[in-house]
């Protein structure tokens, strides 16, 4: 059975393997699986699936790990792909999903069913030709939707078998075309070639789910229907097989295309040869080659973070350790750590730890160790994490996943030092205890400015809505050339919300992007950082825009919201605002503020805040 991260560096390390430690002998009709992966990262995850009823247990099988999926089988829309993706009636942009699954395999068994009544007299060259088109009718329908989904798209091919109906006769039994084996090899090849000329359209190849643990669909286990052994209807098994490939393979694409935001680093043998705790100062050497690398890291706003099992009084001499070389070297790495768990926990419950305390997921984390069995018990517990041996701490700077998308700005430079600024505000606000929390918010000086942005800060505000989960209300991810062209445009209008305090200065952390159709006032952008959240500037800033509507004599401001799991808190803050939920779909909604009805000019703030704020949206 074969590694499927082996060769994908420098990923290997931080992918677990598909892998089943079954064998033939051990399948019962009831399976029972010895290894079942961790669906939680997905975190509800929504799966679009175009196909028919071959996708049935497909589909069920990921809605009971946690997935929302909408099968176009199941609820009563065409099962022809090219239909679907297509169809103005198509829910597919409406449903915003993560993922979309495409499975071609009804239209396929078509042209299988038309290669055996025809198997003499079909040619090669008007088979072949027949692929084509049918390729190329997914591919145009790919193009067509690119344009409103931009999410990962999965095509599932043909699921067929190793033991043709002709058998070993098989390829010779034919005059003029192929065998029923090399037909269905040359539409997988067709396939593997369309994918390639996209960036994120993937192959969902159910052969190698079911060759990696050793079994063929027609078999001992039922993996599809015996009666079809050309492919087709996956039955439970094969569907729970393709559905933990599946999973495998989102976290391969998961791990391709994430960028981290924080770096988490094992001590003793990762950052100095030797234990602290028995070598002394003295006795470790320090990787100075390392530690200049994580420097580069830092430079581009990436944080660090150190996990190591010690005493938790040795967090002195580590820190100790690292300054102690920075005198000697230049290297400054130490002052971009902005947090540690120096203990006897468990790595992946300190890294959990960490990624709380800084408000950002998991699957923005790079863990680093020169210990195996920790390595591998963080990639057991945390898949989505990057894991990583010690000696590629010298390579990562090269890697994709470690270069921050976009052009990050002024703002994502200084990220450490305002992660550094926040630990000081929650030791202080400690000192006013829990019940006084507005009382320390008064006291920290927090001055609001809302305003329209300078062009220089236009990277920042598309580094917000590409990175923010949590508090964006559309999830449109608008990049900078779309807000370089509203920011020119007379029908639309952007502001900007930066906080400062007592401490440091937050820099741009929310952002509402609107324009005016006769008396209604869209928000089509509204989002937040999570580095101010609890201070209410998402009420200041909500406020702020009703206030400019009433002056600019609109009658109403709409939003639409895509509801998830990770966004009910801005849902709940628009309605605090007054704003009333109007359902559209599924997971589709719409909040309206009647401002005929509204009491007052707008413009209720909170009063711990000093608002700079501009007087009108032109």
């Amino acid at each position: 059975m074969g590694n499927f991260g082996e060769n994908l560096h420098p990923l290997r390390t931080s992918l677990n393997p598909f892998t089943y430690s079954l064998r033939k002998k051990d399948f019962p009709r009831d399976i029972k699986w010895p290894m079942t992966p961790d669906y939680g990262w997905l975190d509800s995850k929504k799966i679009f699936m175009v196909g028919g009823c071959e996708l049935t247990y497909f589909s069920n099988y990921l809605e009971d790990k946690g997935l929302i999926t909408y099968h176009t089988f199941q609820n009563n829309a065409p099962m022809d792909p090219f239909v679907e993706m297509r169809s103005p009636e198509s829910q597919l942009t409406s449903f915003n999903p993560d993922h979309v699954v495409l499975s071609q395999i009804q239209k396929f068994r078509q042209l299988v069913g038309r290669h055996e009544d025809n198997r003499d007299s079909w040619g090669k060259e008007e088979q072949l030709s027949s692929l084509d088109s049918l390729v190329s009718e997914l591919q145009w329908s790919i193009e067509e939707i690119r344009s409103d989904i931009q999410c990962p798209i999965w095509v599932v091919s043909h699921i067929g078998t190793h033991v043709p109906a002709h058998g070993i006769h098989d390829y010779r039994g034919v005059n003029n075309g192929t065998g029923i084996l090399e037909f269905n090899m040359h539409y997988k090849i067709k396939l593997y070639e369309m994918a390639r000329t996209f960036s994120s359209v993937y192959i969902l190849d159910a052969d190698i789910a079911f060759e990696s643990i050793g079994k063929w669909p027609i078999m001992e286990l039922p993996f599809i229907r015996p009666h079809e052994p050309y492919g087709g209807h996956l039955e439970t098994e094969g569907a729970q097989v393709l559905a933990e490939f599946f999973h495998h393979q989102l976290l391969v694409t998961s791990k391709i295309h994430s960028k981290v935001k924080c770096v988490i680093l094992d001590c003793d043998n990762t950052l100095w040869e030797g234990i602290i705790r028995e070598d002394g100062l003295g006795g470790i050497s320090v990787f100075g080659n390392r530690l200049h690398r994580m420097e580069q890291l830092s430079k581009r706003g990436i944080m660090f973070a150190l996990c190591s099992k010690n005493d938790p009084e040795d967090e002195e001499l580590i820190m100790q350790a690292l300054k102690s070389h920075s005198d000697n070297s230049g290297i400054r790495f130490h002052q971009a750590i902005v947090t540690s768990r120096i203990n006897w926990s468990t790595k992946s419950s300190n890294i959990r730890s960490i990624a709380k305390e800084l408000n950002i997921g998991t699957d923005s984390l790079a863990f680093f160790d020169d210990n195996e069995f920790e390595r591998d018990e963080v990639r057991s517990s945390l898949p989505e994490v990057m894991v990583f041996s010690d000696s590629e701490i010298e390579q990562a700077p090269d890697w994709h996943m470690f270069h921050p998308s976009g052009d990050l700005g002024q703002d994502s430079s200084s990220r450490i030092q305002k992660y550094k600024e926040e630990k000081i505000r929650k030791v202080e606000q400690q000192d006013f205890g829990e019940d006084n929390f507005e009382d320390f918010l008064a006291s920290c000086g927090l001055i609001l400015e809302i305003r329209e942005p300078r062009l220089d800060e236009l990277p920042r505000i598309s580094e917000l809505l590409q990175r923010t989960n949590q508090m964006n209300a559309t999830l449109k991810r608008m990049d900078l050339a779309d807000i370089q062209a509203l920011h020119g445009s007379d029908n639309s209008a952007i502001l900007i919300v930066r906080l400062t305090d007592n401490y440091g200065e937050y820099g741009i952390i929310g952002v509402a992007i609107s324009n005016s159709q006769n008396s209604n006032l869209e928000l089509s952008e509204l989002a937040f950082s999570c580095r101010a959240m609890g201070r209410k500037v998402e009420h200041a800033l909500i406020q702020e825009v009703i206030g400019l509507s009433i002056d600019k004599g609109m009658s109403n401001i709409s939003i639409q919201v895509v509801e998830t799991s990770r966004n009910h808190q801005i849902i709940k803050i628009l309605s605090e605002n007054g704003f009333v939920r109007e359902s559209l779909g599924e997971d589709l909604l719409e909040m309206v503020l009647n401002l005929s009805e509204f009491d007052g000019g707008g413009r209720v703030f909170p009063p711990w805040f000093q608002i700079i704020s501009p007087q009108n949206l032109e």
